[in-house]
C-alpha cells in the first residue's frame, strides 16, 4: 500500500513538473508578448487623456499670457504683416502642462489600465471579464513638446491660424511580463485665430 502511495505521488509530481514546464515554455513565448501589447495600448490611452486633461488645466489655472503667444504686426493700413512667437512664454507653457502631467500620470489607478484574465483566456468568450492583472505606471522618464502653427482657409479673405503642441512623454511600466518603457505623443489645439486679410509672409521666434 506504502508503495502503491509513493507510485502515485510520484506520478502527480511528474505530472506537476510537466505542467509546470509547460507553463514555463508556454508563458514567455505567447502570454507575455499579448500582456506587453495591451498593456501599452491601455498606457498609451490613458497618458494621452492626461495630457488633454493636463493641458486644459494649465489653459484654465495657468500663468502663461495666450495675447503673447502669437503677436500680429500690422502696416499703417491695418494688414498683417508678420507673426511673432514669444519663446519664452511657449517654454512657460510646456514647463507648467510637464508639471501638472507628471502627477496626473502618477495618480492613473491600476483600474483603469489594468488587463482583464478573461482577455486572456478565452478572450472571444470572456474579454473584459475576470479580475484584473495589474499594470503600473512606475515613472515618467522623458518629456518633450513642439510648438506649430498652420495656417487654412475661413471664408473670403479670411485665414485660421492654429497654434498647437505635440506633447511625447516616454513611460515606465510594469506588469506580470516585466517593464517595458512606452512612447506616447498626443497633439493638443492651445488657440486659434481668425486673421482677416492676407497671410503674413514672414514669422519670427523671440528668445
Amino acid at each position: 500500500m506504502n508503495r502503491k502511495k509513493r507510485r502515485r505521488r510520484r506520478v502527480i509530481l511528474i505530472a506537476l513538473l510537466l505542467i509546470l514546464s509547460s507553463l514555463a515554455a508556454y508563458l514567455p513565448l505567447h502570454v507575455f508578448p499579448y500582456i506587453r501589447e495591451v498593456a501599452e495600448n491601455q498606457v498609451v490611452n490613458a497618458v494621452s487623456g492626461a495630457i488633454t486633461d493636463a493641458v486644459t488645466e494649465q489653459l484654465r489655472f495657468g500663468t502663461v499670457d495666450y495675447s503673447r503667444v502669437i503677436i500680429l504686426e500690422r502696416d499703417v493700413s491695418g494688414n498683417v504683416t508678420a507673426l511673432r512667437t514669444d519663446m519664452a512664454q511657449v517654454a512657460r507653457l510646456k514647463a507648467e502642462v510637464f508639471e501638472i502631467l507628471d502627477d496626473l500620470v502618477l495618480q492613473i489607478d491600476e483600474r483603469e489600465i489594468g488587463i482583464p484574465v478573461g482577455s486572456l483566456v478565452f478572450p472571444g468568450l470572456f474579454a473584459g471579464k475576470g479580475f484584473l492583472i495589474p499594470v503600473r505606471i512606475i515613472a515618467l522618464t522623458t518629456s518633450n513638446a513642439d510648438f506649430y502653427s498652420d495656417f487654412s482657409d475661413a471664408g473670403i479673405n479670411q485665414t485660421l491660424q492654429s497654434i498647437s503642441m505635440t506633447f511625447t512623454v516616454n513611460v515606465t511600466i510594469h506588469s506580470p511580463a516585466g517593464k517595458q518603457n512606452v512612447d506616447v505623443s498626443s497633439n493638443v489645439i492651445i488657440a486659434q485665430t481668425v486673421i482677416v486679410g492676407q497671410v503674413p509672409q514672414t514669422m519670427l521666434s523671440l528668445n
